[in-house]
């Protein structure tokens, strides 16, 4: 009886992908970023960090993503080693790498830092070039191949 005189307020609350928590309702939206074949999540701006979304370097005339403290690495944006006498940026738990601020790899009693992946570069973490036969370092900017057969990239 009370669903006829009720049914418009309730219908458009079980139509919407909400769930029926009121703590639902304040969820963020999810957007993709708005660059063309671009799968990322926005940041802002409608982009995602590659494309120009998050926070700028305050640095004058920089226009790089802010890392630590409004800056990016370059302009003080990162934080030294805690190691004495390291110089390097801290990575992961104020350390470097050399001190062990990385990921170790996930191979049983491997203690090298792993690469993209989860894994070393002697485990297969890490991108390889694309071109058959080549196990170099590959990079995006190059279309996934190594330095020496980035011409190869159409």
């Amino acid at each position: 009886m009370s669903g006829g005189t009720s049914s418009e307020g309730e219908s458009s609350d079980t139509d919407s992908p909400k769930t029926g928590s009121s703590s639902s309702s304040h969820k963020k939206k999810t957007r993709l970023c708005k660059e063309k074949g671009c799968t990322s999540l926005a940041v802002s701006r409608r982009s995602c960090v590659r494309h120009g979304g998050g926070s700028r370097c305050t640095f004058e005339g920089c226009t790089n993503g802010a890392k630590l403290r409004n800056r990016c690495f370059q302009h003080g944006g990162s934080t030294i080693c805690l190691a004495a006498g390291c110089n390097s940026k801290a990575k992961r738990y104020g350390y470097c790498w050399s001190h062990g601020g990385g990921r170790i790899c996930s191979h049983d009693g491997c203690v090298k830092v792993a690469a993209q992946g989860g894994s070393c570069w002697a485990h297969g973490g890490g991108n390889r070039c694309k071109l058959e036969g080549c196990s170099k370092r590959s990079y995006q900017k190059y279309g996934y191949y190594c330095k020496a057969h980035s011409t190869y990239n159409v």
